[in-house]
């Protein structure tokens, strides 16, 4: 059961297949609620020769082409915005000298946030966004420039690598898409994977897992590629005015009598 096609996708684009997508199942124990099922659908989408900010104007019109189809009125363009100016604007701490730093989890003392002790420091930075932040988003927004270090298959950005060409798109109160300008780099992702391993043996259960084959892929020379995920349950639920993602999967998973 995959977590994602999204490394078996930018290999058919090393391959040659320059524009690629998939619409299928992704299976994630991340817990169920209004918003989460384990089993859930998944568009992704790679493109060669492109980045990050064409796959924001892709991702823009798809959702206002779906939503017109429909009768629901969205209007475009989306605000764009920087994760950390938006964590400053609403928290009033500038979160930025924090990350990699063990004081990110001194921090969370500061929200009250009911938080595990093993929590990864990149949970810890959602928790606080969707606390703080996410509920002042009354309309559809790009969230853009995520740090490196929490994007370990995003290219970072050559004027400052510590942030990632990356966007995620909220809606309704729910992550929508994450799409960014793929990291194309054998060694760097070798890097980046290793990292990920390390989280992983410190209890970060959703680190990517290193991948050899992925890398001698990229070895082969993947060109410049943009990518994009965008979550169909969750957009179905905000253009039909559903609230729980149980009402628009075939099969939800039910509890045990």
């Amino acid at each position: 059961l995959r977590i994602a096609p999204e490394l078996y996708l930018k290999r058919l684009v090393t391959g040659g297949m320059e524009k690629v997508f998939e619409i299928g199942r992704n299976f994630r124990n991340e817990g169920i609620d209004r918003n989460h099922n384990p089993e859930f659908t998944m568009l992704e989408l790679y493109q060669a020769f492109v980045g990050y900010e064409e796959m924001m104007k892709l991702c823009e019109k798809l959702v206002f082409v779906a939503a017109n189809k429909i009768g629901s009125e969205i209007k475009i363009p989306f605000p764009r915005v920087k994760l950390f100016d938006l964590l400053k604007e609403y928290s009033g701490i500038d979160f930025r000298p924090f990350v990699g730093s063990p004081d990110m989890k001194t921090m969370i003392k500061k929200f009250s946030l009911d938080i595990p002790e093993n929590t990864p420091e990149h949970k810890i930075l959602d928790h606080i966004f969707n606390n703080k932040v996410l509920p002042n988003l009354k309309e559809p927004t790009f969230v853009l420039d995520y740090p490196s270090l929490y994007s370990p298959l995003a290219k970072s950005k050559s004027d400052d690598p510590f942030i990632a060409e990356r966007f995620e798109l909220y809606m309704g109160g729910m992550e929508i898409a994450n799409a960014y300008s793929e990291l194309n780099d054998p060694q760097e992702q070798k890097i980046r994977f290793e990292m990920q391993s390390e989280a992983k043996k410190k209890g970060d259960e959703e680190a990517e897992p290193y991948d050899d084959d992925f890398i001698v892929a990229l070895e082969h020379g993947m060109p410049p590629t943009g990518g994009l995920g965008i979550g169909i349950d969750r957009l179905v639920m905000i253009l039909t005015g559903i609230d729980s993602v149980r009402e628009v999967i075939l099969f939800p998973t039910l509890r045990p009598e």
